[in-house]
């Protein structure tokens, strides 16, 4: 505003009022701050709340439950709440491995435990993967660009340990999000809950007594994330809610591109729209 202020004295001929510039100034920037402080209180909310898509889960115990998802989807947030229900424990171990290698290692649910999934919209999910790409390389932000999968982790203690190894290429990065949740809803031995990171956003509460019927825990109203890039609760929920990465962090191409490769019965099954 100070920028502005300087200039209320300048006569401004070529103005269709032919006055100063300062007659409209005082008018104008009130109403813009008015606006402005408006739209930061009450960003726009793009999403409608759905119940868990559940297999398994209310036949089951859910006194162990193993936090599942992609990277940079939210299992971190999701983890902080569930740790809030009272008797359930809440487990992480290969927490973003695929459902179909977690079965041929007899860790998709073991024991009595069952597995809760979290699915993050795809694009927005991409652009958590651009920040923190973890194990996914891709050889440019274009949609069709390649990308690698590559996982290494190690069964069994100690230095006896064996190294086991993930190494898979993709048509583009959002062939990535189709596989790991279209491999879930297409996997009928095993036991889990999938849920939206936004109905988290929505409405923690309601998303969490769904999964576990009579649980109380405090609504979250900080970041989760211990590592990388974390966003306020607030800024969390414009960005997501509001859809606000689409302006922010793709050109219309691009969007055009990714969902043109989101796979659409997938995104059906889990309540998307691409955009």
């Amino acid at each position: 505003l100070g920028s502005l202020r300087k200039f209320e004295a300048v006569r401004c001929d070529a103005c269709d009022h032919g006055g100063w510039l300062g007659s409209g100034i005082d008018m104008i920037i009130p109403a813009l701050l008015v606006q402005t402080t408006a739209a930061a209180a009450n960003p726009p909310i793009l999403y409608d709340w759905r119940p868990p898509l559940t297999r398994g889960w209310a036949n089951r115990s859910r006194s162990v439950t193993c936090v599942r998802g992609l990277m940079n989807s939210g299992t971190n947030f999701a983890r902080s709440l569930v740790e809030q229900v009272g008797g359930v424990t809440v487990l992480e171990d290969r927490k973003h491995m695929y459902p179909w290698v977690l079965e041929a290692r007899a860790q998709a649910a073991p024991g009595a435990s069952v597995a809760l999934v979290i699915a993050r919209h795809p694009l927005s999910w991409v652009t958590g993967m651009r920040k923190a790409p973890y194990f996914l390389t891709c050889g440019s932000r274009a949609p069709d660009s390649p990308c690698w999968l590559r996982l290494v982790w190690r069964h069994g203690p100690g230095e006896q340990a064996e190294r086991e190894h993930l190494d898979v290429k993709y048509g583009g990065v959002v062939d990535v999000w189709n596989a790991y949740y279209g491999g879930y809803l297409a996997w009928s031995r095993t036991r889990y809950a999938l849920i939206r990171y936004e109905d988290l956003l929505l409405n923690s509460d309601r998303t969490l007594r769904a999964l576990f019927p009579g649980a109380h825990h405090a609504q979250q109203k900080r970041a989760a994330k211990k590592h990388g890039h974390a966003r306020s609760f607030a800024d969390a929920r414009a960005y997501n809610l509001g859809k606000r990465w689409r302006a922010e962090k793709f050109t219309e191409p691009e969007v055009a591109g990714h969902c043109a490769r989101a796979n659409a019965t997938v995104l059906a099954n889990l309540g998307y729209t691409c955009p």
